[in-house]
């Protein structure tokens, strides 16, 4: 599940920003360019105070 983020927010191109899971891991990543801009672990997610990441951090793989 992607999760827009930042709209314009890509340092590189200007693009916009999202949220991308990947096995256990998730990617500020811009939609336009690619750009991985963060990345985040699992332990991270979960001791997150940010509700995206957290949100982001509970999505099952398959979903």
């Amino acid at each position: 599940m992607f999760y827009l983020i930042k709209s314009k927010g890509c340092q590189r191109c200007g693009g916009d920003l999202f949220l991308e899971r990947y096995e256990d891991s998730v990617y500020v990543t811009c939609l336009q360019c690619s750009a991985v801009h963060a990345e985040f672990s699992e332990r991270e997610l979960r001791n997150s105070k940010s509700p995206l990441l957290a949100k982001a951090g509970q999505e099952d793989n398959g979903h």
